[in-house]
This record gives C-alpha cells, sequence and structure tokens, in this order.
C-alpha cells in the first residue's frame, strides 16, 4: 500500500507523490488509505450479492413462466 517505509523521510517517495517530513502524516495517509480499500471492498461485495440475488430472481421467474407455459399448451391448468 503505502511504498516509504522509512522513518521521516524527506523524499517522500509514494504514489501520490506528494513530499512528506513527518511519520504521522504517513500514517494517517495510510490509514485512510486501508479505510477507502474496506469500503471500496465492502461496496463490491454488496453489488456482487445484490446481482446475485436479482439474476436467481429473474431466473426462478423465467422458470416458472415457462413451466406454466408448459401445463397451459399440454392442456393441465396452470399451476397454483
Amino acid at each position: 500500500m503505502v511504498v516509504c517505509n522509512s522513518n521521516n523521510s524527506s523524499t517522500g517517495s509514494s504514489s501520490n507523490g506528494s513530499n512528506r517530513t513527518s511519520g504521522s502524516s504517513s500514517l494517517i495517509v495510510e490509514v485512510v488509505v486501508v479505510v477507502v480499500a474496506a469500503a471500496a471492498a465492502a461496496v463490491v461485495v454488496v453489488v456482487v450479492v445484490v446481482v446475485v440475488v436479482v439474476v436467481v430472481v429473474v431466473v426462478v421467474a423465467v422458470v416458472a413462466e415457462i413451466e406454466s407455459k408448459f401445463y397451459f399448451f399440454i392442456g393441465q391448468d396452470f399451476p397454483s
């Protein structure tokens, strides 16, 4: 995550290119990066779960519709 591992580095060789002189600010940046990454991962998990639920509901609805038409075409009543 954070490239710079030296203590109180004045060059600030990190991904965002800002010069950092204190270790506390780099720690804050690292915590923010971890929190943002965790939030992004949580959003991805929620989106995947929602997509899976929608796909399952659509598949069940399509299968039920096909079964009802099948029963209708072979001369039986619609299933209740």
